[in-house]
């Protein structure tokens, strides 16, 4: 008992294995008592790394210490014994349900397990076994810290705390009316996660703390609750110093007046339904910072799918509120993970916790959170309890993910009291699907007749598509004999916007400003082009070709819109950029069907079938409401299935499975014979193969342009420095491009040797594989002296 049993060392600094776990069961206590779970965390954070305590684990850490090279990081295993601990505790006392989910959690704090794998054999089991002379040694060792605490009391309230997040469950399932069954064992599912999420952040932030030599506190409520009263009053500074002339500005008005009196409805599901231009952003962040401080949430989390919405609303968010400390702006393109490690290394380091009050992130990162197998995803999920979650341009969420984020916000709303605002000014049917989003049944419309000011809001006419099909070459001549002043074109493609741009530069006098738009530009790039682009709409001939990154969220205004067919949802957020402030009585947008190749892009392919069977059998504007319920209904239900079979919105597999399954397989036939515990779901592998952006197929690249050059230098210069590297990293966020791994132009850029590796897992691009005209180009740009 003299022998000093460590969990980390720091050149002169020890923290022994009784400290590390008491300080990480109070983290885990403190902040999952929010939602009714501070005595299952308590224990978790108690027994989570008690495998620690024995002469192996000593000897293995002084090794890694002395030596990193003479150990195999991970070779000892230190994480089933306190989940073999706690199941035969629970057992004992005749404690049913928590033992194992806490044990689950304290075995997959290092890595997501399965319970059952996808070839239905046990998995749990097999992580409760534990070298029996180690086990010994653990039990002769954990006295002085399970004899500090009530640990049958604190198991027996664990249990309580099951039972009455179960009911919630099982209300969720009763509300959502369709299988019951594998809702709840979904529900279940997204439970463990969280439990996981909490265990894992507390472990993460005392190893963090201690190998800093630092304590990182953070805000409490009550400091919290000061800060949205903060926010309120810049906020209502900037709205006050709008003027409220015009009848588009008094329309704004009154719908921001509206969301601010919603707050008094409280917590649950709710749509917001603005037509574009009519001042969505800060409608919803209004809304969202009353309802934070009436109902003391800790985030407001605003999520969108594209990185040109990101940027925009994020830097006017910042601007206003003028405060870069406690706004997080979390990008998908620079997120550091590793998986599986036993020490705290510069990937953690790197990686943000989001406990930041105000975080601003994308549809990627946030369906990540909920879905994907990082450790550092699944730590961030509990960041969106007890908060308010802004999503914006809701129809944005991918059709295959759909029943797994409409059953996981019922989840957050129901058991981890957030409130879920869907953002859009062309809201899908989510309540229609399978599995339907749980509206509030009283009021889930935060403004009243949406008909109305869709009429009032009307400042565009659609012209349907002839039934010419036209190529690159033909669409630059429609484009130009459409043109009079100014003009925007949006294609499905990056193939497509580069053909159509380089035909008409063929056609053009110098004059004229031809400007494409692509995700080969990094964030920062495009912001500077948008930006130029609206000094000079008024006063020079310009034609913007550009991908659909420019159809929502981008303030900016056209006389004339052309659109490739695409779903009515995607073509009414292009309308939003045609006579966007009334500069003239009527915009017109011409929609078109061009050449593309779609053969990759499924969601779009069945969009445009979908619009055109809208166009077949519908005659009214195709930008009131009803048009676009019509389309919804066109789009989704041939999706939906009603039998046993997998539906698109499932995230379906290769193999014949889905997501879905391996988050409930609890209530299928692929339990093993003899199974015996409460869960059988296939975390680790549901969380390997799910991926917004198909996983392993994407890379990010940091870009040399504009300030980027000079910050890639400071840090290349410091690679030591990893708090500077980090900064230096949330910087390069919005320098840094995307692109597929399978991209052509990716692979003759990494055979020209255009990559160079920072840190071995950062990219950065050289200099001269960047264009101004395009972004990431194949065409070395020389300076010539």
């Amino acid at each position: 008992m003299d022998k000093k049993y460590l969990a980390h060392i720091s050149e002169d600094r020890e923290q022994t294995v009784y400290e590390h776990c008491e300080n990480v069961s109070r983290y885990a206590e403190l902040e999952a008592r929010k939602v009714g779970l501070g005595s299952t965390l308590r224990v978790a954070g108690l027994l989570h790394d008690v495998g620690k305590l024995t002469d192996e684990f000593n000897e293995y850490i002084h090794k890694a210490v002395e030596n990193p090279n003479s150990v195999r990081r991970g070779s000892i295993n230190h994480s089933s014994a306190g989940a073999k601990y706690i199941m035969d505790y629970g057992s004992k006392h005749n404690i049913k349900y928590s033992p194992e989910l806490i044990a689950y959690s304290i075995f997959s704090h290092h890595g997501l397990n399965d319970c059952v794998d996808e070839n239905e054999e046990d998995k749990f089991t097999p992580r409760l076994k534990v070298d029996e002379h180690m086990y010994k040694n653990v039990l002769n060792n954990i006295d002085p810290l399970v004899n500090e605490v009530d640990l049958k009391g604190l198991l027996q309230d664990s249990e309580e705390e099951f039972t009455t997040l179960v009911e919630k469950i099982k209300k969720i399932c009763i509300d959502m009316k369709s299988n019951c069954d594998e809702n709840s064992s979904f529900l279940l599912g997204c439970l463990e996660r969280l439990i996981l999420s909490y265990l894992i952040d507390a472990d993460r932030r005392d190893t963090a703390e201690f190998m800093q030599g630092k304590i990182n506190d953070r805000k409490s409520q009550e400091e919290i609750k000061e800060l949205w009263i903060d926010y309120q009053k810049k906020l209502n500074q900037k709205l006050d110093s709008f003027k409220t002339i015009t009848k588009i500005d008094k329309l704004r008005k009154q719908m921001s007046d509206y969301c601010f009196d919603f707050t008094k409805n409280g917590n649950g599901i709710y749509r917001l339904s603005i037509p574009t231009g009519g001042g969505k952003t800060l409608s919803s962040m209004r809304y969202a910072l009353e309802l934070a401080k009436k109902e003391n949430k800790e985030h407001i989390i605003y999520v969108a799918p594209f990185l040109s919405i990101l940027e925009q609303n994020a830097n006017e968010i910042r601007t206003i509120l003028n405060d870069d400390d406690n706004i997080l702006e979390h990008h998908s393109n620079v997120c550091i993970d590793e998986n599986n490690v036993e020490q705290l290394n510069r990937h953690e380091l790197l990686a943000d916790d989001w406990s930041a009050p105000i975080i601003m992130t994308t549809t990627v990162q946030f369906l990540n959170t909920l879905f994907d197998g990082g450790m550092q995803s699944v730590r961030r999920l509990h960041q969106l309890t007890n908060a308010v979650i802004i999503i914006d341009e809701a129809q944005s969420i991918p059709i295959k993910c759909l029943n797994l984020f409409t059953t996981f916000m019922n989840f957050l709303s129901y058991c981890g009291n957030s409130t879920i605002v869907m953002c859009t000014a062309t809201q899908p049917l989510f309540e229609k699907i399978n599995r339907p989003l749980l509206y509030n049944d009283k009021c889930k419309d935060m403004i009243p007749n949406i008909e109305f000011f869709s009429n009032e809001f009307k400042r565009v006419h659609i012209e349907r598509p002839d039934k010419k099909e036209y190529d690159y070459e033909s669409l630059a001549q429609f484009i130009l004999d459409k043109m009079d002043q100014n003009i925007l074109v949006v294609l499905n493609t990056k193939s497509a916007v580069r053909g159509v741009y380089n035909a008409i530069k063929e056609l053009v006098s110098d004059d004229d400003d031809v400007i494409q738009l692509t995700t080969y530009m990094c964030a920062q790039h495009r912001l500077d082009i948008i930006k130029k682009m609206k000094q000079s709409l008024s006063s020079r001939k310009t034609i913007c070709i550009s991908t659909q990154l420019i159809e929502a969220g981008v303030d900016i205004s056209f006389q004339t819109v052309i659109r490739s067919l695409a779903g009515l949802d995607s073509i009414t957020q292009t309308a939003g950029r045609c006579n966007r402030n009334g500069e003239t009585s009527e915009g017109i947008v011409y929609m078109v069907d061009v050449q593309e190749n779609l053969n990759q892009l499924r969601d779009i392919r069945e969009s445009v079938k979908a619009t055109k069977r809208v166009l077949d059998d519908y005659t009214g504007d195709l930008l009131m409401p009803e048009a676009i319920r019509k389309y919804y209904e066109r789009y989704y239900y041939p999706k939906m299935s009603n039998n046993n079979a997998n539906s698109p919105m499932d995230y379906c597999l290769k193999n014949h499975q889905s997501v879905k399954d391996l988050f409930h397989y609890l209530s299928s036939n692929r339990r093993p014979s003899g199974y015996g515990y409460l869960q059988c779901q296939a975390y680790k592998y549901a969380g390997k193969n799910f991926s917004v952006i198909e996983k392993g197929n994407t890379v990010g690249l940091i870009t040399q342009y504009g300030e980027a050059k000079n910050i890639v230098e400071e840090m290349m210069n410091n690679p030591y420095d990893l708090a500077f590297v980090k900064q230096c990293l949330k910087k390069l966020q919005r320098y840094t491009v995307n692109v597929y791994q399978t991209d052509a132009r990716l692979k003759e850029i990494e055979n020209r040797q255009g990559i160079t590796r920072f840190n071995e897992d950062i990219l950065i691009l050289d200099e001269g594989f960047y264009t101004n005209e395009e972004g990431l180009s194949t065409e070395l740009s020389l300076e010539i002296f």
